[in-house]
């Protein structure tokens, strides 16, 4: 499912996630991440084949003209890698679009890169438009499963999922966070 230009290993390294579409209000994750990716010294390693996870009349390609002719820009993920970003942790970088299609396999798709990385946490980012009095503060929400979680930060939400929930939500159905290393 990946197509890597280049294999690269890694001890204790953190996954940043961003997916534009539905959870990316005015694009503020994958802003976040686009700058992150352009101020550090960044390598793109691989991105998913996008054929099996999206719908093309959903999420149409772009065409850019260039003086070479037409550009088709595909709907992709890409991943990249940051060596030594925080404290000598590296980050791995998954930025793209939500996918349509297989979600469980392009979940085990992640959580095997995610194994064979040795990546200790998973990050997920997103925003959602609300309705905010200037008078009032912004509300954030943190869901996760780590041991350093504040206890009021974590709460039971029932409603539609966005995809990078599943990464932060434990369910003994899927099993995917038992295949997750653990972060202590």
């Amino acid at each position: 499912m990946f197509k890597f230009l280049e294999k690269i290993s890694s001890e204790n390294s953190i996954l940043i996630i961003a997916f534009k579409g539905w959870s990316d209000a005015a694009e503020a994750a994958t802003s976040a991440v686009d700058t992150i990716i352009k101020n550090y010294d960044s390598k793109k390693f691989a991105s998913f084949e996008e054929e099996e996870f999206f719908a093309f009349a959903r999420e149409r390609p772009n065409i850019k003209n260039s003086k070479d002719g037409r550009i088709i820009e595909w709907p992709n993920n890409d991943l990249y890698y940051i060596q030594d970003a925080i404290e000598n942790t590296p980050l791995i970088i998954m930025n793209g679009t939500e996918p349509h299609f297989k979600w469980k396999t392009f979940s085990k798709e992640v959580i095997d890169l995610c194994l064979s990385m040795n990546v200790t946490s998973v990050v997920t980012l997103g925003a959602l438009l609300d309705s905010i009095p200037h008078t009032r503060g912004v509300k954030t929400q943190i869901t996760g499963q780590h041991e350093y979680m504040p206890e009021a930060f974590t709460q039971n939400k029932i409603g539609p999922s966005k995809y990078c929930l599943l990464y932060t939500s434990p369910s003994p159905r899927d099993g995917l966070l038992d295949r997750m290393p653990s972060s202590a």
